[in-house]
């Protein structure tokens, strides 16, 4: 059973298309990393290569994870580790910054709602009778 969104319900829908993903995950991804990316630079270069190393192997396991037909399991695993454990970095240095931090806390829900499938996506498939 569906959660009824209530009177966020267009707000929701438009999070799941293709548009609302790439404005709010993409974007916000974007912005959020050059702005953690300053504050960990100011505090040490070290740190912020941590986070280059970090958002690299993101990427990777991202890019060539999803190249055969069927993802396994453990590769899906680590692509969701490696997205958990970036934005765990990435919620440290946005809040030595109070209100950067209180965005990016409300961001993370708001991108992973995006990167979600609206509910009738899987009604448009044919079933098997």
């Amino acid at each position: 059973m569906r959660i009824n969104p209530g009177p966020f319900e267009p707000f929701v829908y438009f999070l799941q298309t293709r548009a609302g993903f790439r404005i709010v995950a993409i974007g916000g991804l974007v912005l959020f990393t050059i702005l953690f990316f300053s504050i960990a630079w100011a505090h040490g270069a070290g740190y912020a290569i941590f986070g280059l190393i970090l958002l690299a192997a993101m990427l990777a396991a991202w890019r060539f994870g999803g190249t055969g037909a069927g993802v396994g399991e453990s590769v899906s695993t680590l692509q969701m580790a490696f997205a958990a454990i970036y934005i765990l970095y990435g919620l440290i240095w946005m809040w030595h910054r109070p209100a950067l931090g209180l965005l990016f806390t409300l961001w993370v829900p708001l991108a992973l709602l995006s990167a979600t499938s609206p509910p009738e996506a899987s009604a448009r498939t044919e079933k098997p009778e």
